[in-house]
């Protein structure tokens, strides 16, 4: 296939697969409660998608990396089918933890293996033009998913998981007779570096984050994706006690939504302008700043404007503490490096709630905000030292 439709497909793939799981995951607390569960049960299975994958996620990179990503890719989607069937053919609350620990173990493989096989397939000087692609049709499928299926739903919260399963099982079907291996060593995977760990029998994690600029990276991700827990979990909060209606509190956040996919469009020719941590450098900066000024005034187009230049300050450094992730790889093991990012982003999406829901408690809500700018203000200056450690990039 031409790599050009390669890349293609495999952006249209990870559009489909993140509509499917934005679709489904509203859909669960829903189904749990017309399956009598408490709100604490509600809490364990909403909980069952993301704990098992936090332990396996360098396991699974490792298992990207010896046995290629197109495998991962049609298995982890196939079992993303099987498990979204499961609570339509057994509705029970058991089936119901089965149905979400197998879809989240399953969308931890599909999301490696989908950044890692394009990874592979991009020469490295074109990685960032491509991956802000590749966020772009990711940030649409996760705008549309919970539309569609809360459209779905309106019939039956049992149909929205046989409909997304049989979506799924289509998407496994075409990836399957679209994507092939390539054994032979690709340009990009030429291009990874080598650093002075490359004669030890075998890179342990440790190993990997020590390579100069890589933790740096893997920070970056983590200011950003602690960030947008505060912003979805405290600014709806902050913007009800100031009498916005919930209406205002979407149309914000959309907002905010709708910046982050459209500033990945456009990635590749930012990155002209200046080096990639100096634009992840300024993205982080500018995101702290508006963070810090979210409070300043009580206006809907003030919070507006703010929403859009902090959407898309936050938009360009998850693609690119991606790439940046990857061209420090050694050789055979981007599999495992985007394993810990992404385990680091875990942690980030665990701790957010828990370490602001204290302070909060204790100061308030609008010092979150204060807080959180500071943490971005000053990780902008941590990540802006890593520059000159990609060599290749």
């Amino acid at each position: 296939m031409n790599p050009r439709l390669l890349i293609f497909f495999i952006c249209f793939c990870s559009f489909l697969h993140q509509a499917i799981i934005q679709g489904i995951r509203p859909m669960v607390p829903l189904l749990a409660v017309e399956l009598d569960a408490s709100t604490f049960e509600i809490g364990l299975i909403a909980a069952s998608f993301s704990f098992l994958p936090l332990f396996l996620a360098f396991k699974a990179g490792k298992i990207i990396d010896q046995f290629k990503g197109s495998l991962a890719i049609i298995l982890g989607i196939l079992t993303i089918s099987f498990s979204l069937l499961i609570p339509f053919l057994w509705p029970m609350l058991p089936m119901l933890y089965l149905s979400q620990t197998l879809c989240g173990i399953a969308h931890l493989f599909i999301v490696i293996a989908f950044q890692n096989s394009l990874g592979h397939y991009v020469e490295i000087d074109k990685r960032d033009k491509y991956f802000g692609w590749h966020s772009f049709w990711v940030s649409g499928g996760q705008l549309l998913g919970p539309l569609i299926g809360g459209i779905i739903s309106e019939n039956s919260i049992y149909h929205t998981f046989f409909i997304f399963s049989m979506i799924s099982f289509l998407v496994t079907i075409l990836c399957l007779l679209v994507l092939r291996d390539r054994s032979e060593k690709t340009p990009a995977q030429a291009g990874q570096p080598a650093t002075k760990l490359a004669h030890a029998a075998e890179y342990k994690a440790f190993d990997l984050i020590k390579i100069p600029g890589m933790a740096k990276a893997i920070s970056a991700s983590m200011f950003v994706q602690f960030s947008k827990d505060v912003l979805i979990t405290y600014f709806p909060l902050f913007l009800q006690s100031k009498g916005a209606s919930t209406t205002q509190i979407g149309a914000l956040l959309s907002a905010q939504g709708v910046a982050s996919m459209a500033i990945r469009s456009i990635q590749g020719k930012i990155l002209t302008l200046g080096h990639r941590y100096t634009v992840l450098f300024v993205s982080l900066l500018w995101s702290g700043l508006c963070f810090a000024l979210i409070p300043a005034f009580d206006s809907f187009l003030y919070w507006t404007l703010v929403c859009l230049v902090l959407g898309a300050g936050m938009g360009l450094a998850q693609p690119l503490s991606t790439v940046a992730v990857i061209n420090l790889s050694p050789a055979g093991y981007s599999g495992r490096t985007l394993a810990i990012r992404i385990t680091g982003n875990r942690i980030a999406q665990s701790a957010s709630p828990l370490s602001f829901g204290i302070i909060s408690h204790l100061v308030g809500l609008t010092p979150i905000f204060f807080i959180c700018g500071a943490l971005l203000f000053a990780g902008s200056f941590y990540v802006k030292s890593a520059a000159g450690k990609e060599k290749k990039a």
